[in-house]
This record gives C-alpha cells, sequence and structure tokens, in this order.
C-alpha cells in the first residue's frame, strides 16, 4: 500500500479515537478529575448540541452556495487552535467550583472543531466506490477501537496528553487528502431528485439516534455493576464484534451491507437494550444497554455515509450539505433521546418491570416502523401506470404513445441514448432484462438509492413512467439494448409454462412478472387485486421451483 493512504487511513483513525474518547469521556477519562458523574450530562449534551449549531450553520451557508469545497489547510488550523483551546478551558473549568461559562465555551469550540473535520474526512469518500468507502470506515472504526482499547491502559497522566497528540497529528494528515474538484454546486437545481432517496434513510438512522440516546441515558441511572475501564472495555469489544459482522459480506461475497439490511442487524441490538434496562435479562450488566443500541446507530451510520457519498457523486452535486443536513437531523435525533430519557429516567426507575418493558416495547415499535420505511422503494413510478403486453408493442404502439412518441424515430432513439452517462448506460440494459433495482445494485456494486436515482433520470428522459413502457418503447423501435428481445422473452416464458403445467393465468403472469413488472402493475393489467396476483406469484414459484422474482427472470432467460 502506497504511503499517502496509510496516512490517511491512520490519521482518520486517529480521529475516531478522539471522538470516542471525547463521547465517552465518562468511562475514558473516569480517573481524571472533573469527570464526575454530576457534569456528565452537561457535557455530553453540550458536546452535541456544538455539532448540531455547526452542522446546521454548513448546511444553510453550502446548500445553495455557487460553489461547495472545504479549504482543507485553514479548516485544519482553524480547528485544532479550537479543539486545544476548548480541552484547555474545560480541563480550567473542572478546577472551579462553578464550571459556568469557561465549561461552556470549552464544549462549544471543541464539538465544533470536531464537526468541521468530521466532515472534512466524510466529504472526501466521494473518490471512492461504495465498496471502498464502506471497507475504509470499517477499517477506521476498527483501528481506533484497538487504539482505544490500547489508550485505557495508560496512566491518568497520559490520557489527556495522548489524546491532544491524537488530535493534532489527526488534523494534519488531512493535508493527505485527495482534493474534491470545485465543480458547480448543482444541488439546489437536483434536490427533488436526490431528497426522495435519501430522507427515508436518514429519518430511519434518526430513530436509532433518537433510541441510542434514550436507553443510554436510562442505563445511567442504574447503579453501576462495571468498573469504568472494564465497562469500556466490553463497549468496545461489542462495537469491534459488530464491525465484524459488517465486513465479512464485503470481504467474502463483495456485497457490503446496504441500509435495508443494514438496520436488521440493528434493530436486535437496540432490542437487547430495550431488554436490559427493566431488567430482564439479569446476565447482562444495565450499564452495557445504551452500548447495545450505540452501536446499532454506529452501524446504520456507516452505511448511510456511504449512501450519502455514493449518490453525490452519481447525481454530481457537492456530497457537503448532504453529510452536514444528515449529521444535524440525526444528532438532533439523539439530543432528543438524551433529554427525554432523562426526564422519564425517574418515572421508569419507580415503574414496576411490566410498565418498563411496555415503553421500551412502544419506542422499539417507533424503531420497526421508521425502518420498514427504508424497505419501500422510493421511487413510486416503478410500481404505478398502465402495463401492456410487450409481444402487442407494436399494435398499441399509436395508442400508448402517442403522436409525440410516434415521431421517435431510430436516430432520436439513438440520440437520446448518446445523452445517458456511462453509469446510466450500465443500468439500463439490466432494467430492460427485468432484472430487480437490488439484482442491478449488486451487478453494479453500486447502492440500490444510486440505482433508484439512475432510473429515475432515465424515466426522465424517455418521457416514460413504468418500466413497462420503458420495454414497450425499445421492443416498438426494435432497439438492440435489450439483449432479451420481447419474441425470445416470449419463447422462453412459453417453454417455461409448458415444462411445469401451468395455467392459462399463470402463464400470462409468468410473462408479466418475467419482465419486470410489479404486482401492482400486473393487478391493473388484469384488473384484479393485487392480494389475487400474490396468490397466483406464490403458486408459480412453488411450481417452478424459485423463491423471488429475481429467481424467476433468471431462469427464463437460461431457457
Amino acid at each position: 500500500m502506497k504511503a499517502q493512504p496509510v496516512i490517511q487511513v491512520v490519521g482518520f483513525s486517529l480521529f475516531l479515537l478522539v471522538d470516542i474518547l471525547s463521547f465517552h469521556a465518562a468511562t475514558a477519562f473516569a480517573e481524571v478529575p472533573g469527570f464526575e458523574h454530576a457534569l456528565l450530562g452537561e457535557y455530553f449534551s453540550g458536546l452535541i448540541l456544538a455539532r448540531i449549531a455547526t452542522y446546521a450553520t454548513i448546511t444553510a451557508a453550502t446548500v445553495f452556495a455557487k460553489r461547495t469545497f472545504i479549504p482543507r489547510v485553514p479548516c485544519a488550523l482553524a480547528a485544532t487552535a479550537c479543539s486545544l483551546v476548548g480541552i484547555g478551558l474545560i480541563a480550567l473549568s473542572f478546577t472551579r467550583a462553578t464550571p459556568g461559562a469557561l465549561f461552556l465555551c470549552g464544549i462549544g469550540l471543541f464539538g465544533s472543531a470536531q464537526g468541521v473535520m468530521s466532515l472534512t474526512w466524510l466529504a472526501t469518500l466521494t473518490t471512492y466506490t461504495y465498496r471502498g468507502s464502506y471497507l475504509y470506515l470499517i477499517g477506521c472504526h476498527a483501528l481506533a477501537t484497538a487504539l482505544c482499547a490500547l489508550t485505557l491502559f495508560l496512566p491518568e497522566a497520559l490520557l489527556l496528553p495522548t489524546t491532544v497528540c491524537a488530535l493534532i497529528l489527526a488534523n494534519a494528515s488531512t493535508i493527505t487528502l485527495p482534493r474534491t474538484p470545485r465543480e458547480p454546486n448543482a444541488l439546489a437545481h437536483h434536490a427533488s431528485d436526490v431528497a426522495p432517496l435519501l430522507w427515508r434513510d436518514i429519518v430511519a438512522v434518526g430513530v436509532f439516534a433518537f433510541v441510542s440516546g434514550f436507553v443510554t441515558s436510562l442505563s445511567r441511572e442504574g447503579s453501576p455493576t462495571l468498573s469504568a475501564v472494564n465497562l469500556q472495555l466490553a463497549t468496545l469489544l461489542i462495537s469491534s464484534a459488530v464491525l465484524v459482522v459488517m465486513a465479512l459480506p464485503a470481504l467474502l461475497l463483495r456485497q457490503p451491507l446496504k441500509l435495508e439490511s443494514g438496520y436488521r442487524i440493528a434493530l436486535p441490538l437496540s432490542a437487547i437494550g430495550f431488554l436490559v434496562l427493566p431488567g430482564l435479562v439479569d446476565t447482562i450488566p444495565p450499564s452495557l444497554a445504551g452500548t447495545f443500541a450505540t452501536t446499532g446507530y454506529m452501524l446504520t451510520g456507516i452505511v448511510l455515509y456511504c449512501t450519502i457519498d455514493e449518490l453525490a457523486k452519481t447525481a454530481r452535486v457537492p456530497a457537503l450539505p448532504l453529510l452536514s443536513g444528515s449529521d444535524c437531523a440525526t444528532h438532533a435525533c439523539l439530543l432528543a433521546g438524551l433529554v427525554i430519557g432523562t426526564l422519564v429516567s425517574p418515572y421508569i426507575a419507580q415503574a414496576d418491570t411490566g410498565v418498563a418493558l411496555t415503553g421500551m416495547g412502544c419506542l422499539y415499535l417507533v424503531a420497526l416502523g421508521a425502518s420498514w420505511l427504508i424497505g419501500r422503494s422510493g421511487i413510486a413510478a416503478t410500481h404505478t401506470g398502465k402495463l401492456a403486453h410487450l409481444q402487442a408493442a407494436n399494435q398499441q404502439q399509436g395508442e400508448k404513445f402517442g403522436a409525440a412518441s410516434g415521431s421517435l424515430d431510430a436516430g432520436s432513439l439513438d440520440e437520446m441514448l448518446g445523452g445517458l452517462t456511462d453509469q446510466e448506460q450500465a443500468v439500463l440494459p439490466l432494467l430492460l432484462e427485468g432484472h430487480t433495482l437490488k439484482r442491478v445494485a449488486e451487478e453494479l456494486y453500486m447502492s440500490q438509492s444510486a440505482v433508484k436515482y439512475h432510473v429515475q433520470k432515465i424515466y426522465r428522459r424517455f418521457d416514460v413512467h413504468t418500466r413497462s413502457e420503458l420495454a414497450d418503447l425499445f421492443a416498438a423501435r426494435g432497439s438492440v439494448m435489450s439483449r432479451t428481445s420481447a419474441q425470445q422473452l416470449a419463447a422462453a416464458c412459453s417453454r417455461v409454462a409448458h415444462q411445469h403445467n401451468l395455467t392459462e393465468r399463470e402463464a400470462e403472469i409468468l410473462t408479466l412478472l418475467a419482465q419486470g413488472a410489479s404486482v401492482s402493475d400486473v393487478a391493473q393489467r388484469f384488473d384484479i387485486s393485487e392480494n389475487t396476483v400474490k396468490t397466483h406469484a406464490k403458486r408459480l414459484y412453488t411450481k417452478v421451483g424459485v423463491h423471488s422474482k429475481q429467481e424467476l427472470i433468471d431462469l427464463v432467460s437460461k431457457m
């Protein structure tokens, strides 16, 4: 590995180390005078509030800016100075009887400086692929976790000096980061395309942030069952296990987790925290309840960062305002969880186990609902509209596309194809073959959000609203873009129907599903309910021996 990438990995790991130590100051610096329980709530809340203010300011300043970039050297120098002054003011405030303004000012300077440097590191992920940024973040988190474990064994007098040295080295290493191009800021123009693909993800991660703050604040009210060092080591061990789970699919299967699959791992982690708090699981110390919830927040946050950076690269918009806006929202949810958890903790402490469990269960259902949101498709157009048979495209051409489409000759179609970006040209053939968005994302090593964005742009370019309309357009014009023609597809479906003794209706549904039609499309085509379509599809899958629409498409393509 070249020296420059190594410095970047080490630098970002040192930055994450400082972040871990600062957010876990109650345990990491438990032996340092001043970080006692009385100041813990004010310190943690102030740190988060300072970041929220910083992210909100940067978002507002960059959304409509003509050009968006971070001047690395000036930012690194200013952030280092602010961080050192902030740490000094915090340490000085601990020598006073009442910390007061010094304490608040120190937290504000340190939190704001760390927020700016966080964006500086994350904005450069656009230079990587989705899988590359995913592994980069996991690797840096893993190294930071190992460094944090080593730091905990240092003598008390060396803890703060080590943190300061790590901060200075981390900020200095930003000089090696790749330069982000100063392209015109087109975010305002593409906001209507980007927002529908991100808001569900941000809401889901925000709920995990809220749960993390809520459970963490409640777990602090219980009696400590582990020493500060042992608690921090246990937290790092749990985080390491989650990072290994996240890395395995990317390393072994070359398929990093997407947010849709990531929350399935994060939800059980949060559930463990809910079960520990009411005391239902006596073998797990209550002090670890917040750790599980925080780990779920970390997991989904990593995936969200990768999704945002790839989407920014795909849409050719600056990542900085998207990252700062999402961080502002999720940190606000984290702060809200802390505040509400602190307010309700006396009541939960007085309530019996049943009442506490009921409250935790309700909050968990909210997390499930937010997670369900990100499992939904971000492009409603792919699930609506009237579906026509691909075989009858030529006869229905005039009725379906009208005079405007009728004037679209082969030359115009080729001209429109030439206007597609390289990534859109890679997505289009797979889309015409009927592949699901998940399969397209897997084959092209993209996130599903990026694929949805490309599909949206393709639909607009060809003035269609559904995948079937797009297929009809190319079939009617005899385009060679689709590697499986309408005639070949119909013949393959006919052979499958004959081999497996499908009914006439099942054969018709087979043809439509093989074209990539959704359940809603099939229901509208035959004027039946979606439940009826699902019943037919289930019987169809059983007869031909598949378990999903993608497997059905693969089977037909091999015939």
